[in-house]
């Protein structure tokens, strides 16, 4: 593996006790057919490239007499190539008067081929341009994508608001939300079977058969696009869902 640069930058600002530190990575991508990236600590976007390097860019906003340290790893599992957010050191719990800020907003420079595998939990999770597939898991973090590529997206609190760019997809689909509201848009020439349920609103461009069933009353709709193959199930328990057209 090659590496064509690595830095590190420290910026402290006139903040008593608080610090911004910048952090830029590049290496060439090779054989890696996933990026795997995982950030508990802030917001996560990713933008496809048409070259085979990654850049890896993190903003670290920190109190300087916090005892841990932010460690962004990078490392390999086979043909997976996952980026980390950590926290190392010995950890205490702040003194009268401190409070720690521990927050890492990354952004991801990729080719646009690998698959894309992100685990957020309460920040923002953007992703545009990929093909690949494209895996999201989060807790509170809202997600924007705009991708050609199969995805499977589940928030427990976010909203997801998308595009799928693309006509034939060879796989299944889902994208899911316990709250918040889920909004989806596709191309009118895309082979789809859209299979949607909420208790919320339902919004829909194309015509869509709309049911009621089981107990909790969840309204369920059909949408039909082209041959009607793959499926895309998506679904939200309070939130509305939108399902709209991105060509005029």
């Amino acid at each position: 593996m090659r590496y064509l640069l690595l830095l590190l930058i420290g910026t402290s600002f006139a903040q008593e006790n608080w610090e911004l530190l910048k952090f830029n990575q590049a290496r060439k991508i090779t054989d890696q057919k996933l990026i795997r990236i995982i950030n508990h600590y802030g917001d996560v976007r990713t933008r496809a490239l048409q070259t085979d390097d990654m850049q890896l860019i993190g903003n670290i906003q920190r109190i300087k007499s916090d005892p841990l340290k932010v460690d962004i790893r990078v490392r390999e599992d086979g043909d997976t190539l996952i980026v980390e957010v950590v926290y190392v050191g010995d950890d205490r719990p702040p003194a009268d008067g401190e409070k720690w800020i521990r927050r890492v907003d990354l952004t991801v420079l990729m080719p646009a081929y690998p698959g894309v595998d992100i685990e957020g939990k309460h920040g923002l999770v953007e992703v545009k341009g990929h093909e690949g597939p494209l895996k999201i898991v989060t807790e509170r973090g809202d997600v924007v994508f705009a991708v050609r590529g199969p995805v499977e997206i589940q928030s427990q609190q976010g909203a997801l608001k998308g595009q799928l760019t693309g006509t034939h997809w060879k796989t299944d689909q889902k994208l899911s939300s316990l709250l918040g509201a889920i909004e989806v848009m596709l191309n009118s020439e895309a082979d789809l079977k859209i299979e949607t349920s909420t208790k919320g609103r339902l919004t829909s461009d194309f015509t869509m058969d709309v049911n009621w069933v089981g107990r909790e009353r969840l309204k369920h709709s059909l949408i039909v696009l082209g041959q009607a193959e793959p499926r895309l199930h998506i679904h939200s328990n309070r939130g509305d869902v939108s399902v709209l057209r991105i060509d005029p």
